[in-house]
């Protein structure tokens, strides 16, 4: 049997020849710069923005990942028919021999790489949606201080020593100025005498039903101490900025020594209500002031 004639060796070629044309035009799509608005029109960063562009970032590799994960087995097989027929062999048993013993190996290594590369990004993309969902939930419930004269910031970039990270949600009110930090996680197993969905914290660290740490308490520290020192750019004297940190889902209880703590503990439920009972130490045209320098911070969204 001629090998050229064959219908495998014709839909492997025009297999390759589609992968490879989509791929470049998604590329080529992807990298044009003359889809734009407006210069400088620019939106104010939603709940969880930097988190949905990781997503959207793990999104293109994974299509880029399963093209290559289908494009590479074909295009060795059919650059290998072609060195084959090159040769000057038409017989197909040779070409099956080289198959099996050269290329179907290479093709096994490759996909099984490919697989483990995948789920790794797909276990990321999971986590990372997890944080979004958290972020969007405790935004929601953040509205509700809008309406009573408050000013809700979310996403708010920070420069740190670090590096680029951000302050989930930031509010600004007659009470004062909140940097409150979410962290979302799953419920794992529950230990003897431990409630579930419950988190117990005494001002030092966090107990879960399963064992303590303090995960998320100094990240809510620094980010209220970075936020501090940015709105006395403002002019605004002795304007302390107080640490928030929530977890979505989960049950908080605190001990009597967590009532003096700098980093407050709480359910996004329980924020809003929290803040109205503060005295009010902000007059609106602070408010005012303090939003306007957050804003130029959060407002860097564009197409």
């Amino acid at each position: 049997m001629d090998l050229i004639t064959t219908p495998a060796f014709i839909f492997c070629l025009c297999t390759v020849v589609c992968i490879v044309l989509c791929h470049a035009i998604w590329r080529w799509r992807e990298n044009r710069n003359n889809e734009r608005v407006t210069p400088g029109f620019k939106l104010l960063r939603g709940p969880g923005e930097s988190l949905q562009r990781q997503i959207a970032a793990i999104d293109d590799k994974l299509f880029s990942w399963l093209l290559n994960i289908l494009g590479l087995p074909l295009i060795m097989l059919a650059s290998t028919a072609g060195a084959y027929l090159l040769s000057g062999k038409t017989a197909f048993d040779g070409f099956v021999a080289i198959l099996i013993q050269y290329v179907l190996p290479l093709v096994f290594i490759w996909t099984l790489y490919s697989t483990i590369h995948l789920l790794r990004l797909l276990s990321k993309r999971r986590n990372l949606y997890l944080g979004y969902f958290g972020e969007r939930i405790v935004s929601e419930s953040l509205d509700s201080l809008r309406a009573k004269g408050a000013c809700v910031f979310h996403d708010v970039p920070v420069s740190a020593e670090q590096g680029r990270v951000n302050i989930d949600h930031v509010v600004i009110c007659p009470a004062g100025v909140f940097a409150i930090e979410t962290k979302t996680r799953r419920k794992g197993p529950v230990r003897e005498g431990r409630a579930d969905g419950k988190i117990i914290y005494d001002g030092a660290q966090l107990a879960y039903p399963w064992g303590e740490d303090t995960f998320g308490i100094s990240r809510a520290a620094n980010n209220a101490l970075w936020l501090e020192k940015t709105i006395a750019k403002t002019g605004i004297p002795n304007v302390p900025a107080h640490a928030i940190l929530t977890f979505p889902g989960w049950r908080v209880e605190l001990t009597d020594s967590a009532a003096n703590s700098a980093v407050r503990v709480l359910t996004p439920a329980q924020i809003p209500l929290h803040l109205e009972t503060l005295p009010p130490k902000l007059a609106a045209n602070q408010i005012k002031q303090l939003a306007q320098h957050i804003e130029t911070l959060c407002r860097d969204v564009e197409f």
